[in-house]
């Protein structure tokens, strides 16, 4: 159904990196963490109306 997320294996994420595939999909927050080295201003790319964005 169209606007809903689930939330997606590392398997799937890089699925849908590699294929281009697009879907929404919720990601657990220590997973975020991890990757943007716990939100690090270092991995922050920029900011605007929706909040920050990392790398």
């Amino acid at each position: 159904m169209e606007g809903e997320s689930s939330t997606c294996t590392y398997d799937q994420l890089e699925s849908i990196i590699l294929n281009g595939s697009s879907g929404p999909c919720s990601l657990p927050l220590e997973y975020l963490r991890r990757i943007t080295n716990n939100f690090s201003d270092e991995r922050l790319l920029g900011e605007g109306a929706f909040g920050k964005v990392y790398k």
